[in-house]
């Protein structure tokens, strides 16, 4: 059965909580990057004021919701978005569609593989 959290644990979560919505600087999101709770990394991704460099930060998160994040994140560069499709069509979900239909929205053409075309000419 799991432990109930103490009174303490709760508020410290809120606290990190309030930090991954309020979050302003580069600093703040590389200390939520880290954070054991994956719903606040999340919540941290989502932040309007994360930029590119802060989600970057969490790109290589081991779980789909602070990915997700960055693919609908309107601070996601295409390079960012490129770096969130799966090469693996097994193991291509919610993110790699969103990161897809992103980069479609953007003009980038996809082939019948469901990857991106490299175009010489596009900038990326």
């Amino acid at each position: 059965m799991a432990k109930r959290k103490t009174p303490e644990q709760l508020a410290d979560e809120e606290r990190r909580y309030e930090l991954a919505r309020s979050a302003s600087t580069f600093d703040d999101f590389v200390v939520l990057a880290s954070d054991p709770n994956q719903a606040i990394r999340a919540a941290a991704a989502h932040n309007p004021a994360a930029d590119a460099a802060a989600l970057e930060l969490f790109l290589q998160d081991r779980f789909w919701g602070a990915r997700v994040e960055i693919a609908l994140h309107p601070n996601a560069t295409d390079e960012l978005l490129r770096r969130l499709l799966e090469t693996d069509p097994r193991k291509r979900g919610v993110v790699h569609n969103e990161a897809k239909r992103r980069l479609i929205e953007h003009g980038v053409r996809f082939d019948d593989d469901g990857l991106p075309i490299e175009d010489a000419a596009a900038p990326r």
